[in-house]
């Protein structure tokens, strides 16, 4: 399956579980399985074969729960603030990600009413397991792709 994210980033993805805060409008199904913050994709059993592409609520009591959730399935990644200096990326993100690529340009959301907008703060892209690690690498995404752990 293929899929072009309303932000710009597309990949082609395969077997798919996208985990989001909101459900995205039509045309931007990119994702056989999806969650949002109704369907509570932290409660869910995630496929053990599925790659996943998550993009977490960042508050501070969920984003951690949903980055090990991650980590611990080991095939996924997440779309995440840039900040290297806190303590998710010290004690999850380091120890256990495979890769990671700093994003060039600000991404833009599609907003429900079809406007877009952009974060106050660059994104970084983190893979865990070795399949999201292949594809990271590959996505042309512009920006710095740094290796953590192999």
């Amino acid at each position: 399956m293929s899929g072009t994210h309303p932000n710009g980033l597309s990949m082609s993805w395969g077997h798919l579980i996208w985990t989001h805060v909101r459900q995205l409008p039509p045309p931007y199904q990119i994702a056989p399985l999806s969650y949002n913050k109704e369907q509570n994709g932290l409660a869910q059993e995630w496929p053990s074969s599925a790659l996943v592409f998550m993009n977490p609520p960042y508050s501070r009591p969920l984003l951690r729960p949903f980055v090990e959730k991650l980590a611990e399935h080991n095939n996924g990644i997440a779309l995440l603030k840039n900040q290297v200096d806190n303590l998710l990326f010290q004690e999850v993100i380091f120890p256990k990600a495979k890769s990671m690529i700093f994003m060039r340009h600000r991404i833009k959301f599609l907003q429900p009413d079809g406007t877009t907008g952009s974060p106050f703060f660059g994104s970084v892209l983190v893979a865990f397991g070795f399949e999201a690690d292949t594809r990271l690498r590959q996505s042309n995404i512009k920006g710095k792709y740094v290796v953590l752990n192999r």
